[in-house]
């Protein structure tokens, strides 16, 4: 089959122990889990390319690594963004994001992303839930050329119990750049705006998470797209830990992508399960 060659030539061997790992540690914990079976499974904190619906409760912080290996072999580079996550209210959160370092050809310090989300759990007294939020990103390295971008975004999510806690969800998102000599925001370039749709759903397995994505987003007239299979585990004391793997299903994406999770959470009043 010509899978396996392709396997072989694309996807670094250095995920195969890191994806064995994760599936070991949760067979082993599926029998302890067995005895919690009382409990729903919970949702997971994050997922790999999309924003969930779920919000910070008050007075929780989240801190979530996410470094990624993206571009061709000839061309590879790496990042390691950090988020901040923060409740203002439960349903009300707000974010600080920064790109971390740049490593390889095109090298050099991550943007600052600034963010919030407002969430409607359960509405209409279903499982069926919404977010709006908008993010602005600022430049940090001053030999970029690029200006301010703005990205409102809102999110749809739906719960299906019967389906073994299965949710599904979808992700819209429009950026627009101020253009740096641009003062105002009616100078909205149209010519840097970049559209973003994307889907998919997760399946709570306690301690496991198994999640699927379909990425898309558009720039001026390039399209990327990617399916993003990830698998993501529960671990004791507020920690997860995930990867996913987007393959690219354009001829302009990259030909897959290894992206990593490690988030944390706590609560300032103490309460945090």
């Amino acid at each position: 089959m010509r899978i396996v060659p392709w396997l072989r030539s694309n996807v670094p061997y250095q995920i195969v122990p890191v994806l064995l790992a994760l599936v070991a540690g949760s067979l082993g914990a599926s029998s302890s889990a067995r005895a919690q079976e009382t409990a729903p499974p919970s949702p997971p904190e994050e997922v790999f390319q999309t924003e969930l619906v779920y919000p910070q409760e008050q007075g929780e912080v989240q801190l979530t690594l996410s470094p990624h290996l993206s571009g061709a072999a000839s061309e590879r580079t790496g990042q390691v963004p950090l988020t901040l996550e923060y409740g203002l209210t439960d349903a009300w959160q707000v974010e600080l994001e920064w790109g971390g370092y740049t490593y390889g050809p095109s090298h050099g310090v991550g943007d600052l992303e600034i963010g919030s989300k407002y969430s409607f759990m359960n509405l209409l007294g279903n499982h069926t839930h919404a977010a709006v939020g908008l993010e602005v990103e600022l430049p940090v390295d001053q030999a970029d050329e690029e200006g301010v971008e703005l990205e409102p975004f809102v999110i749809l999510a739906r719960d299906l119990p019967r389906l073994s806690g299965l949710q599904v969800f979808l992700h819209a998102a429009a950026g627009f750049e101020l253009g740096p000599e641009e003062e105002t925001p009616d100078a909205l370039e149209a010519d840097g705006a970049a559209w973003t749709l994307n889907t998919g759903a997760f399946l709570p397995l306690r301690p496991v998470t198994l999640t699927a994505e379909l990425n898309w987003e558009r720039t001026g007239t390039v399209d990327r797209a990617y399916v993003t299979p990830g698998l993501v585990r529960s671990l004791p004391g507020g920690w997860e830990i995930g990867i996913g793997i987007p393959v690219g299903v354009t001829s302009s994406a990259d030909a897959f992508r290894v992206v990593g999770m490690l988030t944390y959470e706590f609560s300032f009043f103490g309460d945090d399960d």
